[in-house]
């Protein structure tokens, strides 16, 4: 029951994601605070908020395909601003994913308008391609919209640099950690997880990602093979796929092939797409966690929360400059590397040298999860966010 003192939070975003949920309930957790959600796109029937989460907050969908321009019927347009303009009367702040999405766009004036904090959360790291006259006003008007925002919301190093080349002002910038599971709540004794799997006395290297041209695992399959020359006991387990969720679907079935096939000979095992469950054994039958993002043009990582989850279980982590989460999670030369992306030389380098020094590698893997406890706060969310209602 609400009284007087409440504050009301609204919050837009994409969908619901199982990657959100202790972002969301950790908003739960602030005192206080009333939650109101407008969702762009339908829940996906693999993927639902849980039913306590919907109970405790006001929840819309749009009903969108997507969130570009696009993907927006007149119907769903009409919507959109129909949600919004009465909960935003009702809210005293509005939070909205990143100001590139029209959805963002039509919080950030709608709350502008009606006189309503307005924060952003920044997930960009580089700027995106504007095609034409009009692409190129629409990321001006988003990058204004950083500008003028009470409050930008930041993972890490990468985004907060991009905000102030930006122009946004340093005291409105403040880190909000992205948060993953704690796999190391479920985590199994090595030995344990790599005899379930097969892989007794075996020292394993781990890709657990989408199956994808800018994700590089046709780079680590190179370096791979090298590596399987110098040290034969070794697997490498590649976990996940061609998405049919994403729009590059197509693309990735086909790559997809392309590193099985490159694969033919080696002691690489293509698992597939992992249940959340399941996902613990895999990591703790990791010696190594690689995520050897390519040097593939304006597809920089937004984060990689697979490299909190990999640092959660204290496996040093490789992986290369176009993941934003490295600049956060791994120290180079400590917890793991970070690489030029699209270089096999190195990942090879790294990869061997980690399997070859036992000693090393367990002391990289203690700092691993000592950078993930620094990091991964979640009480951090409600403070700053409490922070930004009340300033």
């Amino acid at each position: 029951m609400s009284n007087t003192t409440d504050k009301r939070l609204l919050i837009v975003w994409p969908q619901y994601r199982t990657h959100n949920r202790s972002f969301f309930e950790s908003i739960l957790e602030i005192p206080e605070v009333l939650l109101e959600v407008i969702w762009v796109r339908p829940h996906r029937a693999d993927d639902l908020p849980g039913l306590n989460f919907l109970a405790q907050c006001a929840s819309h969908v749009v009903g969108a395909k997507d969130i570009r321009v696009g993907d927006y019927t007149l119907a769903t347009l009409q919507r959109l601003v129909r949600l919004l303009v009465p909960a935003v009367l009702r809210c005293d702040a509005v939070l909205s994913s990143t100001q590139a999405p029209l959805h963002s766009k039509v919080a950030f004036f709608t709350a502008r308008l009606l006189r309503r904090k307005i924060f952003l959360v920044l997930q960009q790291w580089e700027d995106l391609p504007g095609r034409g006259v009009w692409g190129r006003l629409y990321g001006k008007i988003g990058y204004a919209m950083l500008r003028r925002a009470d409050r930008v919301f930041v993972h890490g190093q990468n985004q907060a640099q991009f905000a102030l080349s930006r122009g946004c002002k340093a005291e409105r910038i403040a880190v909000l950690p992205f948060l993953s599971d704690d796999l190391a709540e479920g985590s199994i004794p090595a030995i344990e997880a790599k005899k379930r799997l097969g892989l007794e006395g075996r020292k394993v290297v781990l890709y657990f990602s989408r199956v994808t041209p800018q994700k590089g695992l046709d780079l680590l399959i190179s370096a791979f093979r090298i590596i399987s020359e110098q040290l034969p006991g070794t697997t490498l387990l590649v976990c996940g796929g061609a998405d049919q969720h994403f729009a590059d679907y197509g693309e990735a079935y086909s790559y997809a092939a392309h590193c099985k096939t490159q694969a033919a000979g080696l002691n690489v095992q293509f698992m597939g797409e992992v249940a959340p469950a399941d996902k613990a054994i895999y990591f703790s039958a990791a010696d190594v966690f690689v995520h050897p993002h390519a040097n593939t043009p304006l597809t920089n990582e937004g984060w990689g929360l697979v490299i909190n989850e990999a640092a959660s279980m204290g496996i040093p982590i490789v992986a290369t400059r176009k993941v934003a989460a490295a600049a956060d999670l791994v120290r180079h030369g400590e917890s793991g590397f970070v690489l030029t992306p699209g270089s096999i030389t190195e990942l090879t380098e790294k990869v061997s040298w980690l399997l070859c020094n036992d000693e090393e590698r367990s002391q990289f893997g203690q700092k691993s999860r000592e950078v993930f406890e620094s990091y991964h706060r979640p009480e951090n969310i409600a403070a700053r966010l409490q922070e930004a209602m009340l300033g």
